[in-house]
C-alpha cells in the first residue's frame, strides 16, 4: 500500500507534530507500506535528509510562504506539491494539519481515487476560539477542518475526548491513536525518596492556557521540595517574565530551549 503524509509542520524537527509525523511514517514503513512524507508548511530545512532512510521525504515540495497558496509563489508551490503527490501515486493520504491555504489546497489536487485520512490532535475550532471570529487565520483553520473531516474516509484522534468532539463533523470511522514515542522514560514519583521530574513541551499559545500551566507548576514545586520542573521549546519574553514572577526561576526550574527530535525521546 502506498501512503503519502501531507504535514503542515516544521520538518525535520521543531515541534511535537514533527515527532508524531515521523512516528507515523516509521511505523507505516515497518508495516510494509510505501511511505512518502510531504512537509508542505513553510518551516525548516528544504533539503533535509531522512534520519532513518525508511521512507521518502519530498522536502522541496512545500509552500514558500507561511500563507500557503495565498502567499508569494503560492501557485508554483502548489504545482510542485501536486507533482510530488502524483509521483507518489498514494492509495491513501494522511493529513496532519487543517488550513485551507495549505492542506485543503493540496487535498483538492490529489490523484483520482486517493482516500483521505485525518490525524486530529486538537479540537477543530480551537484556532477560531483563540483568534476570534474576525481573524482570517482562525477561519483558515476552522473551514479547513470542516472540509477535511467532511471528506475524510478515516479519522484518527489523539484522545477519546477529541474523538467525541469531532463525531458530529464527520461520517468516517474514528480511531483513537495516542501519543507516539520510541520509548517511555519512567521518573520517580513525588512520594518516593528520589526527586520527581515534570515538565511542559509546547508553544505557550493562548489556547494552551499558559497561566494555568505556570500556576500548576508553581503549586507542585511549592508542595514538593524535591520536584524539578523542565520546559522544552522557545518561551516568549512575556511568558518568561510571568514564570519568574511566579517563582519558577529557582535551580529546580530548567529551560532546555529548542532541542532535536532525538533528545525528545
Amino acid at each position: 500500500m502506498r501512503i503519502a503524509i501531507l504535514a503542515d509542520i516544521p520538518w525535520p524537527t521543531g515541534a511535537a507534530g514533527s515527532v508524531r509525523v515521523r512516528r507515523w511514517a516509521e511505523e507505516l514503513s515497518r508495516a510494509g507500506c510505501e511511505v512518502t512524507v510531504i512537509p508542505v508548511g513553510n518551516f525548516g530545512s528544504r533539503d533535509a535528509e531522512d534520519v532513518d532512510q525508511e521512507f521518502y521525504t519530498a522536502t522541496m515540495a512545500r509552500f514558500t510562504s507561511k500563507f500557503g497558496l495565498f502567499g508569494s509563489s503560492g501557485w508554483s508551490s502548489l504545482k510542485r506539491i501536486t507533482e510530488a503527490l502524483h509521483f507518489a501515486r498514494p492509495d491513501w493520504v494522511l493529513c496532519y494539519g487543517r488550513r485551507v491555504s495549505t492542506m485543503v489546497a493540496c487535498v483538492a489536487r490529489l490523484p483520482r481515487g486517493t482516500r483521505i485520512a485525518i490525524d486530529l490532535v486538537e479540537h477543530p475550532s480551537v484556532t477560531l476560539w483563540e483568534r476570534g471570529h474576525g481573524s482570517a487565520a482562525g477561519w483558515d483553520h476552522w473551514l479547513g477542518a470542516r472540509f477535511l473531516l467532511r471528506n475524510a474516509d478515516a479519522v484518527f484522534a489523539i484522545t477519546p475526548n477529541l474523538a467525541a468532539a469531532c463525531q458530529s463533523w464527520t461520517r468516517a470511522p474514528i480511531t483513537v491513536i495516542t501519543a507516539m514515542t520510541k520509548g517511555v522514560q519512567v521518573v520517580a514519583s513525588a512520594t518516593t525518596e528520589n526527586p520527581s521530574k515534570f515538565g511542559y513541551f509546547g508553544g505557550w499559545h493562548t489556547k494552551d492556557s499558559p497561566n494555568f500551566i505556570i500556576g500548576m507548576a508553581a503549586h507542585i514545586l511549592m508542595n514538593d521540595p524535591r520536584a524539578i520542573f523542565e520546559t522544552v521549546g522557545s518561551i516568549p519574553p512575556e511568558i518568561l517574565t510571568t514564570l519568574k514572577n511566579s517563582g519558577l526561576n529557582s535551580p529546580r526550574t530548567i529551560h532546555h530551549g529548542t532541542v532535536s527530535d532525538d533528545r525528545l525521546t
